[in-house]
């Protein structure tokens, strides 16, 4: 039997939108488990990253977009006051660092804390001369 895809590797670089991007960032993230995250796909060209950040200030939260590398980290602090102590822990507060390769054209379009959730809103801005062209048969 012939292979005529080559390899899957070959088959992936046939999709040059944000299907290569959501595997990057599916793969790609910082090692660990912390903080939580979701990556959702609206519409053909609209995403979001939802990050679970109970607890924390938008103060201590930095999300800069640095050409195809989106860098979120937090810089977390206990807010008790003197006489305050933990006699149980379940909220993390440890800072952290995650970091995700975006898929080129990929642009930040806003950030907001919403309900205990980071929420970072992305849109593809495919450039029209990159935009598949219809070819009217005569």
């Amino acid at each position: 039997m012939v292979n005529t895809l080559g390899s899957l590797a070959d088959f992936d670089r046939l999709f040059l939108g944000f299907d290569r991007m959501k595997h990057e960032l599916a793969n790609h993230g910082t090692a660990g488990n912390y903080p939580r995250y979701n990556i959702i796909k609206s519409g053909e060209e609209q995403y979001r990253i939802e990050m679970d950040l109970a607890g924390w200030d938008k103060e201590q939260i930095s999300v800069v977009q640095d050409d195809r590398t989106l860098t979120i980290e937090g810089k977390g602090k206990d807010n008790l006051s003197d006489d305050e102590r933990f006699i149980f822990k379940g909220i993390s507060s440890k800072n952290f660092r995650r970091i995700f390769t975006l898929g080129e054209y990929v642009m930040i379009e806003d950030a907001s804390m919403e309900n205990g959730l980071l929420v970072i809103k992305l849109n593809v801005e495919t450039p029209d001369e990159e935009k598949p062209k219809f070819i009217n048969i005569n």
